[in-house]
């Protein structure tokens, strides 16, 4: 059967099967009179590329891309259809799609299809692949067909010394296509690049040719029994769960001879299960280049991890058309990728950030994971690795930094003077005794280049919503890497053979990232195992491993030590003392992720996460002042509470080391439980399975409704009633006794039983502080400063003084100075019930606190 007429029997499939589920949204001819700019795929050529003129108009252009865009009630669905495969209380929970289920979902229409392709054979392309999800289109045609059909003014240019193509004039479509054409990929050659592996800096070649992984000289090296024993998943091995019947796609840019392969395996005593080769069709081949070092690298890294998975390699000149394919022919439950594209690169255009989202999406719709190296010069993304300075500014590259993505930096290891290496290796060459201590990877000092994981933030994507934890920045935007692991090549690098049996040192994030392909498909492999899911994949792993660092901690070694900051130029964006980027801290950071994992005890975490988890309930009645636990009047940028059941999968209190400082707001977040109030996210401080305390949003007003999310299952409504105040005082209970939480401003401290009976007595004429809230409406959320608020009274027993000052100091929290009446010096000494009130409004004599009881001052003589 021809390519026509078996494109033509695919699309009257795809017509027959889904044409219910979509509508034509090419309501009118395609008129190449009537036109419109590509959205989002303007750029403007850089100065260094020298024009050398026109391309010539026969010349033929293969592998040319159309990337279509699903309507914004698709993108809608698709977006809560990604969050719904996570949810283990969803019925969509891990109910991955097929490529033809995503058509028929989130895929252009059947008739659009048709459209479409009849218009590019109209302007003399050959149509050569509909992809099953009807994502995209790969047609071939002659120069100028290209510029006929998308106004392109391609030209060749001299850039670095080298011949590149790229497009000279911002493409266009007809104005019928708006809106399905979400960019026009094959345009360019100028986008990706390896960003570690055999680029790195070689460290000192052990003896050979018999790799020592405790050498002579005391150098370590690590080999595949050593990354077990030191990232766990030496357990799962011995289980079983070792990848068999697994399958794990590695992309790259180039033809391999396997030669390096195979000895690597044989070396450590390795199965050798087989390695598919796959060319995508339509794609011109790349034949063996100098980027078959960095697919031997990828290969051997998977093969340590997931030792008996059925591996494919699929390459193409730009590796991700050969990820495109591999995602839309679902080849994999697992791709990683070793490349990237400079953060400034002017071919990294809106539209084709947007489009390759698109295909990450599609991606985890269908189960599929995809990692990603996060880059090899530390915080400066637009900075070669190789480089002596960074002048680009602080940059992630592309496109690890896409939400739906998994981006693995690096970590080395940190030893100090520690024991953890024998002085023997054994027949496999391991000699590793246990975890080894990291810290984060930056060999720039040593290397005479940028040489560190990659890290920072996104300037193009948001942050999503599962972002959250200990040390995520509230910088509203996506931050990465993810998770890192070793990838040093200078101190313990992985000792493999490469480019024709050289034994040496390798490593950078794009071993990194293949390596934690590997452990991902154990993880899914041991899901299936143990009946977690019928059958491999965990889609976007982010979504996992962010819970897990806040509900299983174990499941992760949080690196704490070192940075990936980098040598810069003064003077150049962001560059003021000479070096740029972020240190490693507790939790997450931009330096290390959320760390480098035990895969052991990560695939138990993940199977105990794939339980079926109860939705969360609230309790009628219990939304509550936050200070004296009473139910009441909400009072806007007040704190408040509210009871339930499995409103949260752990307890956590907002820690200002979690985020930006106050100033920068509460998270609205919180160990994977949110607030709706009246709809409005509310800032949250605490929250537990039976509790959680929240900030009444600024907005608020007349009945207030409550409504609690944990991981994206949703609560019941509860409801209450907005009051301009409600005060109540904040106390600290102690020994069956609620004393107010002050201090003297003589600088004794009021209600803390620590410091001694002396010092929690007041005597008449002492001034005292407590703290409130629900005086009067604040802002929410966010610090502003002192704000003062009058007519502000304290009782003391029967005894009623005006406040010197009741100032707002903190978030939805009221500072209230008071002077002990000297009428007290004439009364008998105890303990006095304190309440405040404004504007003839009080706090309540008692509080439903532990102990329940009225809040107190002990007043001494």
């Amino acid at each position: 059967m021809s390519r026509r007429f078996l494109l033509a029997a695919v699309l009257i499939f795809y017509t027959a099967v889904a044409a219910h589920a979509q509508a034509d949204r090419i309501t009118e001819p395609i008129d190449d009179a009537d036109r419109v700019p590509i959205a989002g795929q303007t750029r403007e050529i850089p100065r260094s590329y020298a024009d050398e003129g026109p391309l010539a108009p026969s010349l033929r252009m293969d592998g040319l891309t159309l990337y279509l865009k699903p309507s914004a009630a698709q993108q809608a669905a698709l977006d809560r259809w990604l969050l719904d495969l996570h949810d283990p209380r969803s019925p969509n929970y891990h109910r991955w799609l097929t490529p033809e289920e995503y058509a028929s979902r989130f895929g252009v229409s059947p008739g659009d299809a048709v459209r479409i392709v009849d218009w590019l054979r109209a302007e003399g392309f050959t149509v050569d692949q509909l992809a099953r999800g009807r994502s995209w289109i790969v047609f071939h045609g002659t120069v100028n067909a290209v510029e006929r059909a998308f106004q392109a003014g391609l030209h060749r240019y001299r850039v670095a010394g080298q011949p590149h193509y790229t497009y000279a004039s911002n493409p266009s479509v007809p104005r019928a296509l708006d809106g399905l054409v979400g960019a026009v990929g094959g345009l360019d050659d100028l986008l990706f690049r390896p960003v570690g592996g055999e680029s790195a800096p070689t460290s000192t070649t052990a003896p050979v040719p018999a790799p020592e992984y405790t050498a002579d000289d005391g150098t370590h090296y690590v080999g595949p029994d050593d990354l077990a024993t030191i990232y766990d998943y030496a357990p799962l091995l011995q289980q079983g769960i070792d990848g068999t019947g697994q399958t794990i796609v590695v992309v790259g840019e180039s033809a391999i001879q396997e030669d390096d392969l195979s000895l690597f395996r044989q070396y450590y005593n390795l199965p050798a299960p087989p390695v598919q080769y796959i060319l995508p069709p339509n794609f011109n081949d790349p034949g063996v280049n100098s980027a078959m070092g960095e697919a031997i690298l990828d290969l051997e890294a998977v093969s340590s991890v997931a030792r008996n998975a059925t591996i494919i390699y699929v390459y193409a000149a730009n590796p991700y058309d050969a990820l495109t394919y591999a995602v839309d022919q679902n080849l994999a439950p697992v791709i990683t990728a070793s490349f990237a594209a400079s953060a400034c690169s002017p071919s990294i255009t809106a539209a084709l950030r947007s489009s390759f989202r698109l295909i990450a999406q599609q991606a985890n719709a269908q189960g599929i994971t995809w990692l990603n190296a996060s880059g090899d010069s530390g915080a400066a993304g637009c900075d070669a690795d190789t480089s002596a300075v960074a002048t680009g500014g602080l940059w992630v590259g592309f496109p690890l930094d896409i939400p739906e993505v998994t981006a693995v930096g690096g970590t080395e290891f940190n030893e100090q003077n520690g024991s953890y290496w024998s002085a023997q290796n054994n027949a496999n060459g391991t000699s590793v005794l246990s975890y080894v201590p990291e810290m984060a990877w930056n060999d720039s000092a040593i290397s005479g280049g940028l040489w560190s994981g990659g890290g920072g933030v996104s300037a193009f994507y948001p942050k999503p919503s599962w972002q959250t934890g200990p040390g995520v920045p509230n910088d509203g935007m996506r931050d990465v890497p993810d998770v890192s692991l070793n990838s040093s090549k200078v101190h313990d690098s992985f000792y493999h053979p490469n480019n024709g049996f050289v034994w040496t040192g390798g490593g950078g994030t794009s071993f990194a990232s293949p390596a934690m392909a590997g452990m991902t498909v154990l993880v899914s492999q041991y899901l299936v195992a143990h009946g977690a899911q019928s059958k491999p994949g965990v889609g976007n792993l982010n979504q996992m491993l962010y819970r897990l660092a806040q509900t299983a901690p174990s499941a992760f070694h949080d690196i704490t030590v070192g940075s990936n900051k980098v040598p810069c130029k003064i003077g150049t964006p962001n560059c003021t003392t000479g070096s740029m980027g972020y240190e490693a801290g507790p939790g997450y950071d931009m330096a290390t992720g959320l760390g480098t994992v035990d895969v052991a005890n990560l695939a138990a975490a993940a199977l105990a996460l794939s339980l079926p988890v109860p939705a969360p309930t609230l309790t009628p009645g219990s939304v509550a002042n936050g200070a004296t636990y009473l139910e009441g009047g909400l009072v806007p940028g007040s704190w408040a509470q509210v009871k339930g059941t499995n409103l949260s999968g752990l307890t956590r209190i907002w820690d200002a080391s979690d985020f930006v400082g106050l100033v920068s707001g509460l998270p609205t977040t919180l160990g994977g439980t949110s607030v709706a109030v009246n709809g409005i996210p509310a800032a949250l401080y605490y929250v537990s399975p039976n509790q959680v305390s929240f900030q009444v949003p600024s907005a608020v007003s007349g009945t207030v409704s409550v409504q609690v999310s944990s991981f994206g299952a949703q609560s019941n409504t509860v409801t209450s009633t907005a009051a301009a105040s409600a005060p109540g005082i904040f106390p600290i209970a102690a020994n069956g006794v609620n004393y107010i939480a002050g201090v003297f401003l003589d600088g004794k401290i009021a209600g803390d039983p620590s410091v001694g009976p002396a010092f929690r007595n007041a005597k008449p004429g002492d001034l005292v502080q407590l703290y409130a809230t629900g005086l009067t409406a604040a802002p929410a959320g966010v610090l502003v400063g002192l704000e003062s608020v009058g007519n502000v009274n304290v009782t003391i027993g029967s005894v009623t003084v005006p406040a010197l000052a009741a100032d707002l100091v903190a978030v939805g929290e009221f500072q209230v100075n008071f002077q002990v009446p000297q009428a007290f010096a004439g009364m008998p000494e105890g303990n006095y019930p304190v309440t405040i009130s404004i504007n003839g409004v009080s706090s309540p004599a008692t509080i439903n606190s532990s102990p329940p009881g009225p809040v107190v001052i002990p007043i001494r003589h």
